[in-house]
């Protein structure tokens, strides 16, 4: 027997369980990260590269579960779902005026970097757009001061629905999104998420329903 060491004593094989499996909204325009897709993350750092990162909970729930597991409880590894599409939740911010302070305007962390856009000024050559851990920060590349006008898109977490949380199989783009998605992790990963959560929206009736179904359905197939 293989799981035999020398002394005779049986080496137990290990098994994960309270595997998380967590569907949200993350900040991933910060780093250009995936909807709809599940994400296997097993250290706070492999979490913030792929989903971005901001202490605001209320808007970005992967963010609680990320700190939670990774920080708090050392939890891994979790499985992530995004479902806040830069392309579609976001809204127009026009003609905002800043202040240019040590070469610099601080836009909000939900400005969407490449959509950044100066009056009189060309992104790239004038300017650069990039995020820290709490803000959209526009460069400039030259010499700048005084007040600017500013356009952008700006992501809109309050967008996403109940309806894109509890996902689904779209017929017409062959493609699985939300709570559906934990079908896919034990085929992709081997590993059987066992513990699902929907942080700020478990509460409601339709998602918990949803994710009770999905963790008998686990328990259905192992």
């Amino acid at each position: 027997n293989a799981n035999k060491t020398d002394s005779g004593v049986i080496t137990p094989a290990k098994v994960d369980t309270g595997l998380h499996f967590v569907v949200g909204t993350a900040p991933v325009h910060m780093v250009d990260g995936k909807v709809n897709e599940v994400i296997m993350a097993s250290s706070y750092k492999e979490a913030v590269t792929a989903l971005g990162y901001s202490d605001n909970w209320k808007q970005y729930s992967l963010c609680e579960e990320i700190y939670t597991a990774f920080t708090l409880f050392n939890v891994s590894p979790v499985f992530f779902v995004n479902v806040l599409d830069p392309k579609k939740h976001k809204k127009a911010v026009a003609n905002e005026k800043h202040t240019v302070v040590d070469n610099q305007i601080i836009l909000p962390l939900e400005a969407i970097a490449s959509s950044v856009k100066i009056e009189g000024k060309e992104a790239g050559t004038d300017f650069e757009a990039f995020y820290s851990d709490t803000n959209c920060v526009v460069e400039f590349l030259t010499e700048a001061s005084g007040e600017m006008q500013v356009n952008y898109d700006a992501v809109d977490p309050t967008q996403v629905t109940k309806d894109e949380i509890i996902g689904g199989y779209s017929v017409s783009t062959h493609k699985t999104t939300g709570l559906e998605l934990i079908d896919t992790v034990f085929p992709r990963f081997t590993k059987v998420p066992d513990l699902i959560l929907c942080p700020n929206w478990s509460h409601d009736p339709e998602v918990a329903a949803v994710m009770s179904a999905k963790a008998e359905n686990i328990n259905g197939l192992f």
